[in-house]
C-alpha cells in the first residue's frame, strides 16, 4: 500500500499533471496523441460492434485491415476505453491511461529488481531509473512506448518460469508476453529476440541440462502467447504483403553512444545537454539519457557481478549456479543484447546486424526507428544500478542505507526531470456539431475537405487528419481521409481530386469510392485544416442540383445522395 501511494506520488511529481490540461489537452501535440485516441476508441468501438471487422477501421474508406497500418495497443486499450466510458473525455481517458502506465512501470521494475536483488530499497531506486528515464519523458506523447512496463514484467515471469517450472507461472508469463507484443510492435519484435538470448544463456549456464520441467513450461509460455499474438498478427500479415508495405532502411534512427547522454528537451539540470541534443538529426528519437547517477551505479554493480565471477572456486564452477546471479546476468545480456539491432542498419558507413533482423527476424521488417529496441539495455542499467547500491550498502545500517536511497533517489529524479508540453484538443459545440449532426444520418462513407496532402508537410497531414479522427469515433462513419503509419495506393489521388471539389473529377471519385457525405470545414482564413468562406461559398454554389447541404456549427454537411433518406 505505501509503496503504491509512493509510485502515485512520484508520477504526479515528474509529470505534474494540472487538472485543467488532464481534461483539455492532450500529451505533446496533436498528431500522433490523437491517433492514439482515435486507436482506443476504434477498438472500443469495434469490440461491441462487431469483433468480426476489428481491423477494418473507419480510416482510408475503402481499404481493409487500416487499424494495422500503425500500432494496436490492445493491451491497454481496455484501460482507456474503462476510462473513456467513466468520463466521456478524450483528453482525459488518455491522460490517465498514461499516468496508470507509469505507475504500472515502477510496480513491475520493482518487483523485478526485487525478486533479483532481495532489497526494497534498491529496487525502487530501479524503478525510478527505468520509468523516468530520458526515453520516457523524451518521447512525451508517443503513449504507445509507454507501454515499457511490460518489458520488467515479462522478464521476472519468464525468470521464474525458469527457475520454478510450475504451469501457473509459465501462463502467467505468456499473458505477460502478449501483453508486451499487443501493447507495442517494437517491444514485442525486441523482446522476442530478448527472450531468445536470455533462454540460450539458461541452457549454456546449466550445460544444456537444465533439468525436468523446462522445456514443458517454455511450452506453455509458448503456446499462450502464441494463441493470443497470431490472431492479431494476421493482419499485418497481409498488409505487408497485399500492399508491399515494408519500411526502408533509416539510418538516421539507429542508436548512437551520444544517446545515453542525450536528456529530455528542457532538462533542468542539463541544459546545455539538451540543447546540444536538440540540435541533432531526428533528436525527439535520441533521447536515451541514462543518469550519471544510474551509470555509476550501474558500473559498480557490473564490477561487483564480475569480480564475483572471476572468484568462484573450481568446485563452485561445477555446481548449479546461484539463481539470483544467474538472472542478473541474464537481465545484462538480455538488455545488451537489444543494443545490436537498435544500432540501426548502418554503423560507421557499413552494414549493421539490423539489415540480419529486418531480413530474417519475424516482427523487425516493419521497424525504422531502430534506437527505441534500446529500452531493454535501459532496464539492465536499472537493475545493475539497483546491484550496485545494494554492493555499496550491504554492510551498512538500516538508516544509513534509507537515507543513502532517499538522497540517491532525489538525485535520479532531478536528472531525469524536464519540463512537459500538453495541446488542447478543441471539443467546442461549433468543432463537433458536424459530426454529431453524422450521427443521426444514415450509413455511408464520407470525406472532409480540405484533405492534408503528406507529400507538401507531413508534420501539417498529421496534425490536421489525426484530430478530424478522434472526432470521427462520434459517428463511425467511414473516411476517405486518415492518419497513420502508412499512406495506402490511391489516397494521393483522392486528394487531388476531393481538393478540386465540387469539380467533375471530385465527383467521379466520390461515385467510384461510394461516398455519400462531404464535410467543408470552413474558417476565417483558408489553411491546411479549413476552407476559406468565399471558397466555401464557391464550392456550396456549384453543387449538383441532386445534392443537399446544411451548415453544422464550422463547417457543411453536403450529402451527394439525399433521395435515401428522403432529403
Amino acid at each position: 500500500m505505501l509503496l503504491g501511494l509512493l509510485f502515485v506520488a512520484l508520477t504526479l511529481v515528474m509529470f505534474r499533471p494540472g487538472w485543467s490540461a488532464l481534461r483539455t489537452t492532450l500529451p505533446a501535440n496533436l498528431g500522433d496523441p490523437a491517433l492514439i485516441v482515435w486507436i482506443y476508441r476504434w477498438e472500443g468501438h469495434a469490440l461491441v460492434h462487431g469483433g468480426a471487422h476489428f481491423y477494418n477501421a473507419n480510416i482510408f474508406w475503402p481499404r481493409p485491415h487500416t487499424l494495422a497500418y500503425a500500432e494496436n495497443m490492445i493491451s491497454t486499450s481496455p484501460a482507456y476505453n474503462a476510462l473513456y466510458d467513466a468520463t466521456g473525455s478524450w483528453a482525459a481517458s488518455l491522460n490517465i491511461t498514461v499516468l496508470a502506465l507509469v505507475v504500472m512501470c515502477l510496480a513491475a521494475t520493482y518487483a523485478l529488481a526485487k525478486w533479483l536483488t532481495r532489497r526494497v530499497d534498491a529496487a525502487v531506486l530501479a524503478a525510478i531509473a527505468f520509468t523516468f528515464s530520458g526515453f520516457v519523458l523524451g518521447h512525451w506523447g508517443a503513449t504507445q512506448l509507454y507501454a515499457l512496463g511490460f518489458f520488467p514484467l515479462a522478464f521476472l515471469l519468464l525468470f521464474r518460469t525458469l527457475h520454478e517450472r510450475r504451469p501457473v507461472m509459465a501462463v502467467l508469463a505468456g499473458l505477460a508476453i502478449a501483453a508486451l507484443v499487443l501493447g507495442s510492435l517494437y517491444y514485442g519484435a525486441i523482446f522476442s529476440w530478448c527472450a531468445a538470448v536470455v533462454v540460450a544463456g539458461y541452457l549454456v549456464a546449466h550445460r544444456f541440462r537444465p533439468g525436468p520441467g523446462v522445456l514443458r513450461s517454455l511450452a506453455i509460455t509458448g503456446v499462450v502467447a502464441g494463441v493470443l499474438i497470431a490472431p492479431n498478427a494476421v493482419p499485418y500479415w497481409r498488409v505487408h504483403n497485399d500492399l508491399h508495405f515494408e519500411r526502408s532502411y533509416a539510418p538516421a534512427w539507429g542508436l548512437k553512444a551520444v544517446d545515453f547522454v542525450s536528456p529530455a528537451p528542457g532538462s533542468y539540470l542539463y541544459p546545455g545537454l539538451a540543447r546540444a541534443a536538440d540540435h541533432r538529426t531526428e533528436a525527439f528519437e535520441h533521447r536515451f539519457f541514462a543518469g550519471f547517477s544510474v551509470m555509476l551505479l550501474a558500473a559498480i554493480g557490473l564490477g561487483a557481478l564480475v569480480r564475483a565471477r572471476l572468484r568462484r572456486t573450481a568446485a563452485e564452477a561445477r555446481s548449479e549456479p546461484d539463481p539470483r546471479r544467474l538472472f542478473l546476468w541474464l537481465t545484462v545480456l538480455g538488455g545488451f543484447a537489444a543494443l545490436i539491432p537498435a544500432s540501426g542498419p548502418t554503423i560507421l558507413g557499413h552494414a549493421g546486424p539490423f539489415r540480419l533482423f529486418h531480413d530474417y527476424w519475424p516482427g523487425f521488417s516493419g521497424l525504422r526507428v531502430t534506437a527505441r529496441l534500446a529500452v531493454p539495455a535501459l532496464l539492465s542499467f536499472a537493475v545493475l544500478a539497483a546491484f550496485g547500491f545494494d554492493t555499496l550498502t550491504r554492510h551498512t545500517a538500516q538508516r544509513t542505507r534509507l537515507v543513502a536511497a532517499v538522497g540517491v533517489g532525489a538525485l535520479m529524479l532531478l536528472e531525469f526531470a524536464a519540463p512537459l508540453h500538453h495541446a488542447p484538443l478543441a471539443t467546442d459545440p461549433a468543432t463537433l456539431a458536424v459530426y454529431r449532426a453524422l450521427a443521426h444520418r444514415p450509413a455511408g462513407a464520407a470525406v472532409e475537405i480540405p484533405m492534408a496532402d503528406p507529400r507538401v508537410d507531413g508534420k501539417q497531414w498529421a496534425l490536421v487528419e489525426a484530430p478530424r479522427m478522434v472526432y470521427s469515433t462520434i459517428d463511425f462513419h467511414p473516411r476517405v481521409n486518415g492518419y497513420s503509419g502508412y499512406i495506402p495506393p490511391g489516397y494521393y489521388e483522392s486528394i487531388n481530386a476531393f481538393n478540386a471539389f465540387p469539380a467533375p473529377a471530385a465527383l467521379q471519385r466520390a461515385s467510384q469510392l461510394n461516398v455519400r457525405y462531404v464535410v467543408l470545414h470552413v474558417g476565417q482564413h483558408a489553411s491546411d485544416g479549413t476552407l476559406g468562406p468565399r471558397r466555401a461559398a464557391d464550392m456550396l454554389a456549384a453543387l449538383p442540383p441532386s445534392s443537399s447541404a446544411r451548415r453544422y456549427g464550422d463547417s457543411w454537411l453536403v450529402d451527394l445522395t439525399p433521395s435515401r433518406s428522403g432529403g
